[in-house]
């Protein structure tokens, strides 16, 4: 006699009451927009300085890199150890971190030592020295980055899809530089990049903390003594849309597997379609139930995960497949991602699917939502995109009323599987010869995201 079967738990009823924290907006006397999210019980203040400038401004690749390492290694009036004694005396984290659009400088803090903190912080916006033996032990570390990422599949892949999306616009290139670039780099550059970005006219603060708004004006008064103005804005044009597909690839020798990175066309989150691409995505790609992690991994056992994620960026956004495949079972592994791609283009998700992706993406969000730090990123986000709290709840109650139905437009209109930037590194021979009757030319690319000029004698002999 066989044991019945315990019967499947009931799913509680499908809600789209996630609470968004009250967020309060003031100036500063110097003018910066401050936003902040209060709450009574938090011993802690967070604050985040958010510059709107960060790679794609640098003139120089590389630069904006060392010039935010080095932001910790000193200012005017203490050296890096003062610096870092200063901040670890009051139990302060002091980070600086930088986007392709954005850099920001963040500050954690207890309570009762704000006053101390916030000081610091100050000092470093307006007073870093960069001196000359720092800069040069901070420039020793960024290559040995560089050297070190040339053996990283992940990275070398990530180089040929900026080159393949963009081309020589400013978002291809690499933030890390070339080892020659940060030879080149001195001071001077260092120095001007510092002054282009940490401007008191480009920039907001975010903050959680116990205070209200019009204590909180009174703990950042430092802040207001912050004022560097902004040098004539260097002009960014748009990059040239994804069309056709483009792919590239990069030598990783003795490569056992294939880094594979697959693009497609998307929008930024201001866009009315951002809300239902959001939840095409875990569709696709966003969680381990997803389409393609049970078809190229637990189907066909081609790679330990694969998934899809948002790279969103000022002036163009995609959706990026991205996995570590089986070295000889690269071309196979592709075919099934394009084959997922058309498939989701054109059928509608059945209703207990969509049920369950939107279960995960209210309940993911919901969770993110119960920490400080997930609610700070929450508001510089939607600070830097200039949406209101009214934004971030209309996306959640589109996301618990979409229909299968009203998806499906979506589906169509973005899963277009001849419109895509793809990049790959590993084994190139290998790769060339499983392509070799694909309908796209794989463009070769060195480890530093140079395009590898072919002669024609050496194309021929690859057709």
């Amino acid at each position: 006699m066989t044991n019945p079967q315990p019967p499947k738990p009931e799913l509680a009823p499908l809600s789209d009451n996630v609470i968004i924290p009250a967020v309060h907006r003031f100036s500063l006397s110097n003018d910066i927009s401050t936003v902040n999210i209060e709450d009574p019980a938090s011993d802690l203040v967070y604050v985040s300085v958010v510059f709107r400038t960060g790679f794609a401004g640098e003139q120089i690749s590389g630069v904006s890199r060392i010039m935010t390492a080095l932001l910790k290694k000193g200012t005017e009036s203490r050296n890096a150890e003062e610096l870092s004694e200063a901040l670890e005396s009051i139990g302060a984290a002091l980070n600086v971190r930088a986007h392709w659009d954005y850099t920001i400088v963040e500050l954690k803090v207890l309570n009762e030592y704000r006053e101390r903190g916030i000081e610091l912080l100050v000092d470093v916006l307006m007073n870093s020295c960069f001196r000359e033996e720092e800069i040069e032990r901070v420039k020793l570390q960024q290559k040995a980055r560089i050297q070190q990422s040339y053996g990283e599949g992940d990275a070398l892949a990530a180089r040929v899809l900026g080159k393949v999306r963009f081309g020589d616009h400013t978002y291809g290139h690499s933030p890390s530089g070339t080892e020659e670039d940060v030879d080149a780099l001195t001071r001077a550059d260092i120095l001007s990049r510092f002054e282009d970005v940490f401007c008191h006219d480009n920039c907001f603060v975010a903050t959680y903390s116990k205070f209200s708004a019009a204590e909180l004006q009174t703990v950042l008064q430092p802040l207001e003594s912050f004022k560097r103005q902004s040098k004539k804005a260097t002009s960014i044009v748009s990059p040239n849309p994804i069309q056709g597909i483009s792919a590239g690839i990069c030598a990783k020798p003795d490569a056992k597997q294939t880094t594979l990175y697959m693009a497609l066309p998307a929008v930024d989150v201001l866009h009315p379609d951002f809300v239902k691409l959001k939840l095409l995505n875990s569709v696709l790609g966003g969680g381990f139930s997803s389409r393609l992690n049970m078809s190229i991994r637990e189907e066909h056992g081609l790679t330990y995960g694969i998934g899809s994620s948002f790279d969103i960026r000022a002036m163009s956004s995609a959706l990026v497949i991205g996995s570590s495949v089986k070295g000889d079972k690269t071309r196979l592994a592709h075919d099934l991602i394009i084959e997922e791609i058309v498939k989701i283009g054109k059928e509608l998700v059945p209703e207990p699917e969509l049920d369950r992706i939107k279960r995960f993406v209210m309940g993911s969000q919901a969770a993110k939502l119960e920490n400080p730090v997930q609610q700070l990123l929450m508001i510089v986000s939607m600070e830097f995109h200039r949406q209101t709290v009214q934004d971030i709840e209309l996306m959640y109650s589109t996301i618990y009323r979409v229909l299968p139905e009203e998806l499906l437009d979506i589906q169509r209109k973005y899963m277009q599987a001849n419109t895509m930037a793809i990049a790959m590194s590993g084994d190139v021979d290998a790769l060339q010869s499983q392509f070799a009757t694909a309908p796209v030319r794989l463009t070769e690319f060195d480890k530093t995201g140079q395009r590898i000029e072919k002669n024609p004698l050496e194309q021929e002999s690859q057709k």
